[in-house]
């Protein structure tokens, strides 16, 4: 195997990225048709956007996203600082793996394979550091949606239209936050690799469940999901009721057949 891996390394390696690459498209939506916080959170902030575009004043809007903005940037700027520490190790892994040797944590892979998991580690917040900027330039794109957005009653059946994309830029920014904090919790499974494969399998599964029960079983995914099918309700109701209001128009429209009266039936010859 290369770098000498043990069995266990390569068996640590393979879960660790398993559960970091495969965990968005498996469970970000779902799982085995039960809806998880992500995708409830889909519906809440497609009525946030429904509610930017009916609504007059719109400066409560432009704030919550600017705080997201704010939260956002600083991931990015931690994950910036995080990176050049790491690089400084990069520049002097001899004494990094001295040290790790000395507390007994090197492994059997040998100072090549220790070298794998540091460009590893700074792999993952490169990627997270991207996700996060990306993350920015979306939220800064949902402000220029509603500053852009015209006033409710210039809307006319474009609105959905508006709401839509709204939303979907919404969504996918909040994503991106979502997959870049996760690389958090995938760095702390590469330091657990340092300390072993073993620890890092049993850290990897540990961080898993956290994830999928925050995801699923938490309290706030309760809540959350809740809120969601309150809001369903209410746009179900919503639809119901503009489909009998164009039942009625439409009824109303329509020319009345009353069948002749006998006082205006012609003669009978």
């Amino acid at each position: 195997m290369p770098f000498d891996m043990a069995l266990s390394d390569a068996l640590a390696a393979a879960w660790l990225l398993t559960v970091w690459l495969a965990y968005g498209p498996l469970f970000g939506g779902g799982w085995r048709g039960r809806r998880g916080l992500n995708a409830d959170m889909h519906v809440i902030r497609r009525a946030w956007a429904s509610a930017i575009v009916r609504r007059e004043t719109r400066f409560t809007d432009a704030a919550l996203t600017g705080h997201a903005i704010q939260s956002v940037s600083f991931f990015a700027s931690t994950s910036m600082l995080v990176l050049a520490a790491l690089v400084g190790m990069l520049g002097n892994l001899s004494w990094a793996f001295r040290a790790v040797h000395d507390l007994g944590l090197a492994g059997e892979g040998g100072r090549a394979l220790f070298e794998a998991k540091a460009l590893l580690l700074v792999s993952v917040f490169i990627y997270g550091f991207f996700k996060f900027t990306w993350a920015l330039r979306q939220f800064n794109y949902v402000l220029a949606l509603i500053g852009g957005a015209p006033p409710p009653g210039d809307c006319g059946a474009e609105a959905d239209g508006m709401v839509a994309s709204i939303a979907a830029v919404l969504n996918q920014a909040s994503e991106s936050v979502n997959a870049g904090i996760r690389s958090y919790y995938v760095a702390l499974m590469v330091l657990a690799w340092v300390a072993g494969p073993w620890v890092c399998i049993g850290v990897t599964s540990g961080m898993l469940s956290v994830l999928l029960w925050r995801q699923f079983r938490s309290p706030a995914a309760r809540a959350i999901a809740a809120q969601a099918r309150a809001i369903e309700a209410v746009e179900a109701r919503a639809i119901d009721a503009r489909r009998a209001s164009g039942a009625q128009y439409a009824e109303a429209g329509k020319p009345s057949e009353k069948p002749p009266s006998a006082t205006n039936s012609p003669p009978v010859a």
